[in-house]
């Protein structure tokens, strides 16, 4: 008889509304786990200041033993970078063999799950979600996809990713723990660019190139409806975000030109 996979879920939120959607999206998560696996969704938590919000997060961790609540605390300076890599490193720890990357505010559909896992059960590192290509599409507001387009195109030319990456600022992604625990040691993340110098989400183009690069992931990858369950508008992103998302691609170049 195969093994049970131990497979950890990392979910991070920075948002003192989740809680109240909280049940349905688990439940949805774990009723899209295919059998032959033991999942435990992590969720990193920082900067949530209301204790009504922390003690629904306790409830809902001691109610669910599937469940492993993370607080980071507040004020938490590392932000959001820090807690997809803080839950990612958790998960390695408790031996998890496999990784998932899946943000609970709607933005990702749990339905791909099983298209992540089955790629990463071919063997491959990586399974890395994208918006632009194979039929991969957002539904955010056009200001948000045309920056994640522009971030893209950006990343592809600044860095050496030997080969175009369709969608260098996405999130929604699998990994083998080995591969990853490599990244995730390449550099310590209390250094990771996208810790120090923000903007939270540039984690994801971070993470991705650092793997690509760095450690030389064999990735896949898998087209997505971006924004399909999300049922509140995300708000546009500020010129300031933008910029400083760039700043954060210039440093990371200079950092990575070391491989």
């Amino acid at each position: 008889m195969r093994k049970e996979i131990k497979l950890g879920i990392v979910s991070p939120i920075n948002s003192e509304a989740f809680p109240g959607a909280a049940g349905h999206f688990i439940e949805k998560v774990f009723g899209e786990i295919p059998r032959g696996y033991l999942p435990t969704i992590y969720i990193p938590i920082s900067n949530i200041r209301e204790e009504s919000v922390l003690q629904s997060l306790e409830d809902i961790e001691s109610q669910e033993d599937r469940i492993r609540i993370i607080n980071f605390g507040t004020p938490d300076k590392r932000g959001l970078a820090y807690a997809y890599l803080g839950g990612m490193k958790q998960a390695l720890l408790d031996n998890a063999e496999t990784i998932l990357e899946i943000d609970a505010n709607g933005a990702h559909d749990p339905s791909a799950i099983r298209e992540f896992l089955d790629i990463i059960n071919r063997g491959y590192d990586a399974a890395l979600s994208t918006r632009f290509s194979n039929g991969g599409k957002s539904k955010y507001p056009t200001q948000r996809i045309l920056i994640s387009r522009l971030g893209t195109i950006a990343a592809n030319l600044m860095l050496n990713l030997n080969g175009w990456v369709p969608d260098m600022t996405s999130g929604y992604e699998a990994f083998n723990a080995e591969p990853l625990k490599r990244t995730l040691s390449s550099k310590p993340v209390e250094q990771w660019i996208s810790v120090i110098y923000g903007p939270g989400h540039f984690i994801q183009t971070e993470l991705r190139s650092r793997g690509i690069i760095a450690t030389k992931w064999n990735y896949a990858m898998v087209p997505i409806i971006h924004g399909a369950k999300r049922t509140e508008e995300p708000p546009h992103l500020r010129l300031k975000t933008v910029l400083k998302a760039f700043g954060s691609l210039l440093k990371l170049r200079q950092d990575l030109s070391r491989h």
